[in-house]
């Protein structure tokens, strides 16, 4: 009976590391496939915060516009480089 009560909760533990594995994975690809549009609007929420402050303020993160629309070019980059992945 032990052998049995011990076999049931392996086999339950193992169906449980497969969900948790699965669930992994998914959240992996997830994040491959949606990296462009959570990107940019993270850039973009950036930007319009910038664009929010004060010309005073905005001189004084001046770089910060051009750092900004750079990361919106290499997100498209690597949006490149993702669909090349996909037809390999």
């Amino acid at each position: 009976m032990a052998d049995k009560n011990t076999n049931d909760a392996t086999a339950a533990n193992d169906d449980e590391d497969e969900l948790l594995e699965q669930k992994h994975f998914q959240h992996v690809i997830d994040a491959f496939l949606y990296y462009r549009t959570s990107s940019q609007i993270q850039v973009h929420r950036k930007q319009q915060s910038v664009k929010s402050l004060s010309q005073q303020h905005q001189s004084l993160i001046s770089g910060l516009k051009i750092r900004l629309e750079r990361m919106m070019k290499a997100i498209d980059v690597i949006r490149i480089y993702q669909r090349y992945c996909f037809m390999c």
